[in-house]
């Protein structure tokens, strides 16, 4: 496993591709929209990070993949760049993605960041490729309370998040005043020929890639609405678009929702 010392503090670069706004909604009737699962109504984060200089990587990229297709659970890639000087610099790391990275590692005590790493909800962080860990890891999360976050298109360019009242659902005040709403720009798969560096000869192939993350405001517990501009993301070439709402200094995931920007009414 690959690790490096040190806790920086947290930083992340805001993107320009995303029109937002929060605004008071009225309430939606009690269970309309929702999944099944009234506790834990939205499907898990699970976030990786890892890197194209990685050797250890490859497996848990994999792994990614098939843990994205299950209906209970969104994965995403967040491609660091501080593996960049053994030879190979990642055509897909952000400069926010390792002080996320980071700011993960200061919130959950950890004395160091490494790759592959998986933050399962916010709650915890495993060997991006053990796959037994990461499946305890996604169970325990459904005992934890989240709210439904309910998307709807406005027309081909436009999507609508809306947040619940937090008194409405299992999410007390104490977690949702303060929650901070990020939107991340995802790309599908990706096969990418290493020439340098520990995967060099390599053509690896990589899914659900971040490619713009923006914190799109707080939210204060009151049932509210997310305007996001798809049609920007899409010039951008994005696929999809993910939302997370996210408890107070890198917390736990109380939301999340992903979006396929193919998806749109006409498309």
């Amino acid at each position: 496993m690959m690790k490096l010392n040190g806790i920086a503090a947290a930083g992340v670069a805001l993107a320009a591709l995303v029109t937002a706004a929060l605004l008071p909604v009225a309430p939606a009737a009690a269970g309309a929209g929702q999944p099944k699962d009234v506790m834990h109504p939205c499907p898990v984060l699970v976030e990786l990070y890892t890197s194209q200089g990685c050797n250890t990587c490859p497996p848990a990229d994999v792994l990614l993949e098939q843990l994205d297709a299950r209906e209970d659970v969104i994965g995403i890639a967040f491609h660091v760049d501080y593996w960049d000087y053994l030879g190979w610099k990642d055509s897909f790391a952000l400069d926010s993605n390792a002080p996320r990275q980071r700011a993960y590692a200061k919130a959950m005590e950890q004395s160091y960041v490494y790759t592959p790493q998986a933050v399962v909800d916010g709650l915890g962080h495993f060997n991006g490729s053990d796959k037994r860990a990461i499946d305890r890891a996604i169970d325990d999360a459904k005992m934890m309370a989240t709210v439904a976050l309910k998307t709807t298109w406005d027309g081909r360019d436009r999507i609508h998040v809306d947040l619940p009242e937090s008194g409405s659902q299992t999410v007390g005040p104490g977690l949702a005043r303060g929650a901070a709403i990020w939107l991340a720009g995802v790309d599908g798969a990706r096969e990418v020929p290493i020439a340098r560096g520990e995967n060099a000869g390599k053509t690896l192939r990589y899914s659900n890639i971040v490619r713009s993350m923006e914190r799109l405001g707080e939210w204060d517990g009151m049932a509210a609405r997310v305007t996001i501009d798809a049609g920007a993301l899409r010039a951008a070439g994005r696929e999809k678009a993910v939302v997370m709402v996210q408890a107070p200094d890198m917390g736990r995931i109380i939301g999340a929702a992903e979006i396929r920007l193919d998806s749109a009414p006409g498309s």
